[in-house]
């Protein structure tokens, strides 16, 4: 599993993240800000999650170390 954090104080509501990976992302349709705080994903996920951390221009999300 990739554990992944998103830090909403930081979040602008974008939405790259989103577009870049509607697989792991979700943003609120009622605030536009990505609000799933920590959460985890399969494997298979990783490199989707990371395209989506990557377009964050505030760099609110990060890919932790493996939830093992």
């Amino acid at each position: 599993m990739v554990r992944i954090r998103v830090d909403g104080s930081l979040c602008n509501g974008h939405g790259l993240c989103q577009v870049m990976s509607p697989a792991v992302y979700k943003i609120n349709p009622d605030s536009g800000m990505n609000e799933a705080g920590s959460f985890e994903v399969a494997d298979e996920l990783r490199p989707a999650a990371q395209n989506g951390a990557s377009a964050c221009p505030e760099r609110a999300i990060a890919l932790l170390r493996d939830a093992s």
